[in-house]
């Protein structure tokens, strides 16, 4: 694109040798080229934007020991965790899985999440945490979701209305999908099913796997009138706990993609009340085949017929 500009603008420079209508019609090239590659340029801007930064392997140590002990093992190891989630940092740290880790450590993994799975918070007149030495906590750490710890009440947003929902995806794989089609979406084991308010990119930093493949849109305004809670975390995933087998059924789902290179493709896929779908047919197990004997020349009914017996 760039060679073409360059040659269409080397041509210009010499518009005195040019026809009046040559002269418009590569004016109106330049601008379309050099339109063109502005487009391009932000494209790969985005893309390269929407993709994970690299994780140094410490740092990811670190944050996925934060991440298990913030959502599932706090009660288990001994950590004092509020009702709202948030565990002292001073105590976190004394934590053998963080042995050698720093608040400023800390403090980063944080800041450079790209999901934003924690929240730090600086509370200058906490009370002492029990068990804890007499100096004040003043920093508490939490994880924003996730959470298999049933006693956690978050602060979420309730959502109420569908309009307050751009919209709902889950992201998962074609072999996960094949259950998900039938029983649907579960929380497995977890306290909410996790929704993205768009697809994976610069915009959408958690909620949904840059590597999904098939993407589940949920119809959030049939969902609500069959009565599923919604919430919204401080990290815009949109939560919900399913019914009550902490499933969120297929007929709330409003239609499935597949993503392919950079294509779309919807699936042929259709829900159907149980009242409403055909009957599965029954396969009968097969008869094994009867053994065939070619009869012999004189065999028994050459013997019937010279004996007079009526065949």
């Amino acid at each position: 694109m760039l060679a073409r500009l360059s040659i269409l603008n080397a041509l210009l420079s010499r518009q005195t040798a040019w026809p009046k209508a040559h002269l418009n019609l590569a004016r109106g090239l330049t601008s379309t080229f050099s339109r063109f590659d502005s487009l391009k340029r932000n494209q790969k801007s985005e893309i390269q934007e929407a993709r994970p930064k690299r994780v140094d392997g410490e740092t990811l140590r670190i944050s996925k020991s934060m991440s298990w002990l913030l959502r599932h093992g706090a009660k288990s190891e001994g950590l004092h965790m509020r009702p709202d989630g948030y565990v002292s940092v001073k105590e976190l740290l004394g934590h053998p899985r963080l042995r050698g880790v720093d608040i400023l450590m800390l403090e980063n993994v944080v800041k450079t999440d790209s999901k934003k799975r924690f929240t730090l918070m600086f509370e200058p007149h906490a009370q002492e945490v029990p068990g804890s030495s007499s100096e004040p906590n003043i920093w508490w750490i939490r994880a924003n979701q996730g959470h298999t710890l049933s006693d956690v009440e978050l602060d979420l947003e309730p959502i109420t209305s569908h309009l307050q929902v751009k919209m709902a995806i889950h992201g998962t794989n074609p072999a996960a999908w094949d259950v998900i089609s039938k029983q649907g979406i579960s929380r497995m084991g977890r306290n909410h099913i996790h929704l993205a308010e768009g697809f994976p990119g610069a915009h959408v930093v958690s909620g949904i796997r840059s590597t999904s493949k098939i993407l589940i849109f949920v119809n959030v305004k049939k969902a609500l009138k069959a009565g599923i809670k919604f919430y919204r975390s401080s990290n815009g995933v949109i939560l919900t706990p399913g019914n009550e087998r902490g499933f969120l059924d297929p007929e709330f789902f409003q239609k499935v993609q597949q993503v392919s290179g950079k294509r779309f493709v919807n699936l042929p896929w259709r829900w159907f009340p149980e009242s409403c779908r055909p009957p599965e047919k029954k396969v009968s197990a097969r008869r094994p085949p009867r053994p065939w004997k070619k009869p012999r020349k004189g065999g028994a009914l050459a013997q019937q017929k010279l004996e007079g017996v009526e065949v």
